[in-house]
């Protein structure tokens, strides 16, 4: 009943390797505000950056709902004046985006070619949102959908059984077709051509062995569980291919068949619809798209396609331990057209193609696409898709709509200020440094508060009121052996009582402020005074303690480097805070406190809804 409900945590340290525009601006959000709001501007703009950038409250709004996570959203909904510290984050966004203007970041290759696809990717949404997916809502699946869904899904969602196996995990086809060739004869060389030959660690020792395997078995990727549960007891599997290489798989053991899947009942039917509905209205997306490029004259390089993100395949081989695709010599022109959309005359080269992996494609869809066949030409059809669907939204004039319009001044100013920022920001705060003197002098002065390593082992007695605890406190000066006696007869504690109030092994920051005081002060041997917290009247009596040596973390290089790290990302939020307060006198920003409001209107009921419910420790 004293402690408190935040745990204790270490040194908070903001890692220098990060997007460091986002990363100051989200450390804004525990600033306050750079200046109150100005004169009222007019209409309904929010605030004005100099002569000619200004936002209004439908602009906003759309860095609202499309730059700012939902966690971060609640984060300012729980800070006190939370609209005008999402207001003046965003204006530091602006300055940022207006100062790229000043300096004509907006002509560079760079930002032309980055905002191309950006922009394409934007315009390609816009025709999916308005036109596709309005007729995609109409399709619903059958119960012959149904049961497809079922049977196609069954050994990697539905499969109640349980496999014994062991597998042998390579990187060379070749060397995965001639073990096949060899284990599919003789099943009984599997254990010794695994300790020779797979490259899991885990297992090879064991001759492959992974023990039980059952349907929600994380422990192999999706696109190989088929080999593990299908394979018949006794067989070897042919080779399966995940991203960690080529799987043989080896089944020793199995469930009985009538357990190995769930039943289609009336239940699961329903827990299935909405995905089989979510499947069939992604092939009639696909069918929609299909439609649409055939009216346009596609054509493709297919000689140009195997270079197609040659070099994060090399990237990602690393990454593995694979080692790198040797080197033919030849250098991918990056200027080589790959594919044309013949009606609007549009031409994809490879250039555009590494910037649209590399800016629009997460590195999880592309691990996953890079284990299928012809993946190249695969990613090469997702993106003819977006440069066909950009092209049908300008087409129809979908892309001038006033919301939309919107999205592409919110995204482009975001994408500039980000330039900027690594561009004449970054280098200048790159040279910031920390003195060791500095670091030392924080870590005398913080020893207390964030450093202090110790313990006590502690008793108490808790009663509701101050004369019953002033009664007690009599009794033990006189005979302070029986305080284990007297808390078992009085204490309010249920936690403890029976165990003469002993608290066991406490630590700085699992007490109320109070108690911490109390028990920390006191000798060892001895009681504290009464003391007072929200849950009554202590007794503290110590017995025992950390050797004063080892209470606060030692001095040591990586101590020091901890230290020395959050001491810079400090120093650099400062810099950059002055720079903005700076730059935002001298662009004279003006800030309409009554859009404000309305700003916050549109937002807060919106987003509380949303949110699920959260704990205030988060």
């Amino acid at each position: 009943m004293i402690f408190k409900t935040l745990s204790k945590g270490v040194i908070p340290v903001l890692s220098t390797k990060h997007n460091p525009l986002l990363t100051l601006l989200a450390a804004a959000l525990v600033c306050a505000a750079l200046c109150a709001p100005c004169a009222a501007a007019d209409g309904d703009t929010v605030y004005t950056v100099g002569k000619t950038a200004a936002y209004t409250v439908d602009q906003l709004s759309t860095a609202w709902r499309t730059e700012i996570p939902e966690q971060t959203k609640f984060q300012y909904l729980t800070q006190q004046d939370w609209q005008s510290r999402f207001v003046d984050n965003w204006i530091q966004v602006s300055i940022m985006a207006e100062k790229g203007r000043q300096n004509k970041i907006q002509e560079s290759e760079k930002f032309k070619q980055t905002w191309h696809i950006r922009e394409a990717s934007l315009t390609a949404g816009r025709f999916f949102e308005k036109v596709i997916a309005p007729e995609l809502a109409k399709v619903k699946a059958s119960d012959e959908d149904i049961k497809a869904y079922y049977e196609k899904n069954k050994d990697t969602a539905y499969f109640t059984g349980w496999r014994e196996a062991s597998h042998i995990i390579v990187t060379d086809k070749d060397l995965a077709d001639k073990l096949y060739a060899e284990l599919s004869k003789d099943p009984s060389k599997f254990a010794d051509a695994a300790k020779e030959n797979s490259l899991d660690e885990s297992t090879k020792q064991d001759g492959g062995a992974v023990g039980r395997i059952t349907g929600s078995d994380e422990r192999f990727p999706p696109e190989v569980m088929p080999a593990y549960i299908k394979t018949p007891v006794g067989k070897v599997c042919e080779p399966a291919r995940s991203r960690f290489g080529w799987h043989l798989v080896l089944v020793t053991a199995a469930s009985k068949p009538e357990e190995d899947y769930q039943p289609l009942d009336d239940k699961l039917i329903e827990t299935i619809r909405p995905l089989a509905n979510a499947e069939k209205q992604q092939a009639a997306a696909l069918a929609a798209i299909t439609e649409q490029l055939a009216k346009l004259n596609v054509t493709v390089d297919d000689k140009a396609v195997p270079d197609i993100a040659r070099d994060w395949i090399n990237e990602m081989k690393k990454m593995t331990g694979d080692g790198d695709t040797p080197d033919d010599g030849k250098k991918p022109d990056p200027k080589t057209v790959v594919a044309t959309l013949g009606k609007p005359g549009i031409q994809i080269t490879l250039a555009e193609l590494d910037l649209a992996w590399t800016q629009e494609m997460n590195d999880n869809f592309k691990s996953q696409l890079i284990t299928q066949q012809n993946w190249q030409r695969a990613f090469l059809d997702r993106w003819i898709e977006v440069a066909a669907l950009s092209h049908l939204t300008r087409e129809q004039k979908l892309d001038q709509a006033p919301d939309f319009q919107n999205v592409l001044k919110v995204k482009k100013d975001s994408l500039l200020a980000t330039m900027y920022f690594e561009q004449f920001v970054n280098p200048e705060l790159d040279k910031l440094t920390v003195a060791e003197a500095d670091v030392k002098t924080w870590y005398d002065q913080n020893k207390e508060k964030h450093l202090y390593a110790g313990w006590r082992e502690a008793s108490h007695i808790l009663v509701e009121s101050k004369e019953k605890i002033d009664e007690l406190y009599a009794k033990l000066q006189k005979n302070p052996e029986k305080f284990a006696e007297l808390a078992n007869e009085n204490s309010i504690d249920p936690g403890n009582k029976g165990q003469g109030g002993a608290l066991g092994r406490i630590s700085k920051g699992q007490f109320v402020p109070e108690a911490e005081q109390a028990v920390f002060s006191t000798p060892v041997g001895k009681m504290s005074a009464p003391v007072q917290t929200q849950f009554g009247w202590h007794i503290f009596l110590v017995t025992a303690a950390s050797d004063p040596k080892d209470d606060y973390m030692p001095y040591t290089d990586e101590l020091k480097e901890q230290i020395s790290a959050r001491l810079l990302t400090e120093k650099r939020r400062a810099s950059f805070m002055e720079l903005i307060e700076a730059t935002r006198r001298e662009m004279d920003v003006k800030v309409n406190e009554a859009a404000v409001a309305e700003v916050a209107a549109k937002w807060a009921e919106e987003v509380k809804k949303n949110l699920p419910p959260m704990s205030p420790q988060q």
